[in-house]
């Protein structure tokens, strides 16, 4: 197998911006993108990625997260996690590569409210070509609801949705 496939020299691949939107029809407004730098934020506010958003609160604020890929996924995850589980922040939305066989991906899914499988591979901005690997929205928090179930099952192929 080419190993070039599965593996990249960069980490931070922008959302695509026709998938953003989808989500903000989904799930409604999102304020905070916890995981961005400047030119690839989503949300009105942000935390640059030289103040890491895994050290800082994500409080009050509806969120998005599409972390840097790699090894580190499992932390972005737990604080997702423990952020929402807190009452700390109400919603956090996380695209992620789709690793069922991962144990932060078998943690997530379990304390996730949705877990969406996106339909077809997406092609992140600035890649050339679309990712070597399936991608999953995953949702969590005490206030997510779902605001276009239509739009979701098109998008994706919900496997658990808890509203």
């Amino acid at each position: 197998m080419n190993k070039a496939l599965l593996a990249s020299d960069r980490m931070d691949w922008g959302t695509p911006p026709d998938l953003f939107e989808a989500v903000i029809r989904i799930f409604g407004d999102l304020w905070l993108d916890v995981a961005a730098t400047r030119e690839n934020a989503k949300c009105p506010c942000y935390i640059p990625e030289e103040e890491n958003g895994l050290t800082k609160t994500w409080s009050r604020f509806p969120c998005w997260c599409n972390p840097p890929y790699g090894r580190g996924v499992g932390a972005w995850v737990d604080k997702a996690i423990h952020e929402t589980a807190q009452g700390e922040c109400p919603l956090a939305v996380l695209l992620l590569a789709a690793r069922p066989d991962t144990r932060w991906f078998q943690r997530a899914a379990e304390a996730a409210k949705i877990v969406a499988f996106i339909r077809g591979r997406l092609r992140f901005v600035g890649a050339a070509h679309p990712a070597p690997f399936p991608s999953v929205l995953l949702a969590f928090g005490e206030n997510v609801v779902i605001r276009d179930r239509d739009l979701l099952k098109n998008l994706a192929l919900p496997m658990k949705v808890i509203d």
